[in-house]
């Protein structure tokens, strides 16, 4: 007999979005889930199947080949009421569990972050360039035990197995869904970024980017920046290109992708980043930093932390514009690339660098995560900012709020 959460699915709409709903594979997906004492996950499929996205993941895994990573039954003892009474958002959380495609154990880079594009686009908790859908990071370390990276709660690969055309992963916690950057500056500790973009007043428009990578440099490494100004700070127009050097502007650069990526700050200035046994390391002009955390997921890009200060002081608004439409047209082609890529896994091993905080605020994203639904534009660029008079003045605060730690 079909279990009841069976039947309450294969009830459910038989067409979705232009695909076909399996009710034969559901069906017998829902039965493993329980034999596989998911009877959580099981029950969980039943409340979000009469949601959009809800409906979208079940007639998505009907077809093709997916992955799933499947909290246990204990897993969800741990999700919020306000997300589990919520079939909407507790859709939103699983669609970050599928991703399309084989994802094998074996796929998975060892000690080095993996990065996997998952099925997670909610538009109103989602703002990648192009409009892509976000990404999940692991991380296998010795003794081959894969964990989830930026989780409030540890999260590893317990087992894996296949079901029909579904390859399984078991994890022991809800993976959280990425949050935007003030949560994650909070939860690795980085003061000193936090303080000078809140003095500067660009953190807000760095949340409402669309596809952002800062690399921020940690508390140790203001220190040091402080010592290397001494008593006399540089003037704004300095101070500004300092800024604008830490960022890339329109694009999303994981660290899997550094190496072999040509990118241009939001300064105008290109970054060369090394990969060797001691880890990978990020360059501008002539001031090199060593990436420390790597991948810090955001609900809008992507953060890694360094250990220096990238005092580059040149500027050139012509390369930062040319830079930031190159990536925009990129974006649109990899958004379109994606729906037949045959495989989910972006870019290659990067070695170095020790796992990071999460940005949310539990299984579920920030609190803020919607500050970026209401930007229209598609990516940040530091060249319209409302003119480059207003970040001369934020950066005069981006060194004020350095003073203060």
């Amino acid at each position: 007999m079909r279990s009841a959460v069976a039947l309450a699915v294969l009830a459910g709409p038989a067409l979705v979005l232009g695909q076909t709903v399996n009710t034969t594979f559901v069906a017998e997906l829902l039965q493993f889930l329980e034999a596989a004492n998911l009877t959580s996950l099981a029950t969980v499929a039943q409340s979000i199947a009469n949601t959009t996205t809800g409906e979208r993941i079940l007639a998505s895994i009907s077809n093709g080949t997916w992955t799933i990573f499947a909290p246990n039954d204990h897993a969800f003892t741990g999700v919020p009421a306000n997300i589990s009474s919520n079939p909407d958002l507790l859709a939103d959380v699983l669609s970050y569990h599928v991703v399309p495609g084989t994802v094998n154990a074996s796929d998975f880079f060892n000690n080095s972050d993996t990065i996997i594009r998952t099925l997670y686009n909610d538009s109103s908790r989602v703002f990648l360039e192009g409009g892509l859908s976000q990404v999940l990071a692991l991380k296998t370390e010795s003794g081959n035990v894969t964990h989830i990276l930026n989780q409030n709660t540890p999260t590893s690969i317990l087992q894996s197995t296949t079901v029909g055309n579904i390859t399984v992963h078991i994890v022991d916690s809800v993976i959280d869904i990425p949050g935007n950057l003030t949560a994650a500056a909070a939860a690795n500790n980085l003061t000193g970024a936090a303080t000078a973009l809140q003095q500067a007043n660009l953190l807000t428009t760095l949340e409402t980017a669309h596809g952002i990578t800062i690399f921020a440099p940690n508390d140790a490494a203001f220190t040091k920046a402080l010592q290397a100004f001494g008593s006399s700070p540089p003037n704004a127009s300095v101070l500004s290109a300092v800024l604008a050097n830490h960022v890339i502007n329109g694009s999303s650069v994981y660290s899997t992708e550094l190496v072999k990526t040509n990118t241009v700050s939001a300064g105008g200035e290109s970054f060369n980043f090394t990969v060797n046994s001691t880890g990978t390391f990020v360059q501008s002009g002539n001031i090199t930093g060593k990436v420390l955390i790597p991948d810090i997921i955001l609900e809008n890009g992507v953060l890694h932390v360094i250990d220096t200060v990238l005092l580059n002081t040149a500027n050139d608004t012509s390369a930062a514009s040319s830079a930031f439409s190159s990536a925009l047209s990129s974006a649109s082609a990899e958004a379109t690339a994606t729906t037949t890529a045959t495989s989910p896994v972006l870019g290659t091993p990067a070695p170095g660098g020790v796992s990071g905080n999460g940005s949310s605020s539990g299984s579920g994203g920030s609190s803020s995560s919607s500050s970026g639904g209401g930007n229209t534009s598609s990516a940040l660029s530091l060249a319209s900012l409302e003119g480059l008079d207003k970040i001369a003045l934020a950066s005069v605060a981006f060194i004020a709020g350095l003073l203060v730690l």
